[in-house]
């Protein structure tokens, strides 16, 4: 859960950057 919700965030922040 940890693992997905850290892949998650980084995605998002790789998207927005």
């Amino acid at each position: 859960m940890k693992k997905i919700g850290s892949l998650l965030m980084g995605s998002l922040r790789m998207i927005l950057i």
